[in-house]
């Protein structure tokens, strides 16, 4: 797990694309691929909440 997420919420927590960890976890709670994950941190603001609503919004996840 991210070591950001380790003190509280998601809401304001960043994804770092730069970090394995960081791509294994998101990838998993989310259930997309690496690739899908890169793309929407770069077209959203990188937060995990933010990154939630653009694959929602392109229909990558539920």
């Amino acid at each position: 797990m991210p070591e950001n997420l380790q003190t509280g919420s998601s809401k304001n927590v960043r994804i770092n694309i730069h970090q394995s960890k960081d791509l294994n976890y998101w990838t998993s709670k989310f259930g997309v691929s690496v690739i899908n994950l890169k793309i929407a941190v770069s077209e959203s603001t990188g937060k995990a909440e933010d990154v939630e609503q653009w694959l929602k919004r392109h229909k990558y996840i539920a």
